[in-house]
């Protein structure tokens, strides 16, 4: 039972974690707690006007094509290395393990995967 927490676990959300120095969590505690509000609404506000601001540098599409970039790259050091042996399938598995341990939806995982060069 909680007396000052406010109601968790919403449809449709994902938990970001973040490491946070002490006197930052300490000054944010308090201040949500005499406000009677959670750290996620303060969080939530923040990230949504820095989106909003990156949003017109960089779209979800330029996102994308950055990562396919350095995808693609890591797979040019992987397929070049002699001692390892990599195949192009289990470079994909385990591209495709990480992005979903990220938390990317499945719509763009495929469009990453979709851009990987043999």
């Amino acid at each position: 039972m909680t007396f000052l927490g406010v109601e968790k676990k919403r449809p449709g959300y994902k938990l970001v974690g973040a490491s946070l120095p002490l006197a930052i969590h300490n000054y944010l505690t308090l201040y949500t707690l005499s406000k009677g509000i959670s750290k996620t609404k303060i969080l939530k506000n923040l990230i949504e006007d820095w989106i909003i601001i990156h949003q017109k540098k960089e779209t979800e599409e330029d996102l994308l094509k950055k990562i396919i970039y350095r995808v693609n790259a890591q797979w040019k050091i992987e397929k070049g290395r002699r001692r390892n042996k990599k195949q192009f399938e289990q470079f994909i598995s385990d591209l495709k393990e990480e992005l979903v341990e990220k938390g990317l939806t499945d719509d763009f995982v495929k469009s990453i995967i979709i851009g990987i060069e043999r």
